[in-house]
């Protein structure tokens, strides 16, 4: 479940009004476009300091993909309201986070629920893949490692902080019946799925991700910084792929020869069938110029009381096989698609 589920009255407000468009076929829906909505939305209160991201994303990216943890504090959020459409905590829960190095950058930490099984190591998966997506240049968030502390006592301890890349952002769910319906204004979404749904699909399917199927709408978003006028394309915008926790082997997948016989992740059909073969080839090149030393480097940081060391030489050595493969089960899969 994505650390970005919010409350905010006016997305469910479009989803149901979208919704309602395509079912009756009304004229209506041409008159949303990203634009209209990202302008209805300046009437909300921002916490990520306006439309400006300060710092912008690729500084704290490089940052955060050099370090395991961060020397700063993190104070929950007064207001836990966030970027999609509804409260929610996802299956491990999390809380909306600033650091005081970037009081306008906000964050998710999690989990927040204590896991009794610690094999699971959600934090430390989290943090795995969105530094090896930095080194592939995929659009998954920066993540750090943190320590909570505090009440209440029986809350996970061993954390990650997520950084929420985009002031706005729809998840598939909705994004879905954009491209559905087709409006006016809305072409942003289609110009950028066949180049986001390649990168995704094969780094999902070389970290062996679970967690992206079509049934967890919630977990891929369109995110963007709308323009400085309402009728302006957003200034920033892509795909993002969120939650990797059910990722590098999770629930045993990679266990004995798992890593070599697991076949694709799961990912949305629309997805699948919009992939651009160029962009394809460019994420693979990307995936397998990751070398051995820079998967061990990013894999053994991590800490025993994260990760214990057999599920690191588990994870480096997995992630070793499945780069060699990964074309292979990604190409075909998209043949299959076309």
């Amino acid at each position: 479940m994505s650390e970005n589920r919010t409350c905010d009255a006016i997305a469910i407000a479009i989803a149901i009004a979208i919704a309602i468009a395509i079912a009756l076929g009304h004229r209506i829906l041409a008159e949303f476009s990203i634009p209209t909505v990202a302008a209805s939305f300046r009437t909300c209160q921002s916490l990520d300091g306006g439309m400006a991201l300060d710092p912008p994303t690729s500084e704290l990216a490089a940052l955060w993909r050099s370090q395991v943890f961060l020397d700063c504090r993190w104070t929950v959020c007064p207001n836990q309201a966030g970027v999609l459409g509804y409260v929610a905590d996802g299956e491990a829960g999390g809380r909306f986070v600033v650091s005081d190095r970037w009081p306008h950058r906000r964050a998710y930490m999690k989990p927040r629920r204590r896991d009794p099984d610690p094999r699971r190591a959600r934090a430390a998966r989290e943090k795995i893949c969105a530094d090896l997506a930095y080194e592939a240049r995929c659009s998954v968030p920066p993540v750090v490692l943190a320590r909570r502390n505090g009440d209440p006592s029986d809350e996970e301890r061993a954390c990650c902080v997520s950084l929420v890349m985009y002031p706005r952002q729809f998840p598939w769910e909705q994004v879905k019946r954009f491209l559905q319906a087709g409006p006016r204004g809305t072409e942003i979404l289609r110009d950028r799925l066949a180049a986001a749904a390649a990168e995704g699909f094969a780094f999902d399917t070389w970290v062996g991700q679970t967690d992206h199927a079509d049934h967890h709408p919630h977990n891929i978003v369109f995110g963007y910084v709308p323009g400085e006028r309402s009728h302006e394309d957003p200034g920033e915008a892509a795909y993002v792929f969120l939650d990797f926790a059910m990722a590098l082997g999770w629930g045993g997948l990679w266990d004995g020869d798992g890593a070599r016989t697991l076949g694709t992740a799961p990912f949305p059909p629309a997805m699948i069938g919009a992939i651009d073969t160029i962009a394809l080839g460019g994420i693979l090149d990307r995936i397998e110029s990751v070398t051995d030393a820079t998967i061990g480097e990013i894999v053994h940081r991590i800490p025993d009381d994260y990760l214990a060391p057999e599920h690191r030489a588990l994870i480096a050595e997995g992630l070793v096989t499945r780069r060699a493969i990964v074309r292979g089960l990604v190409a075909a899969a998209a043949r299959r698609s076309s």
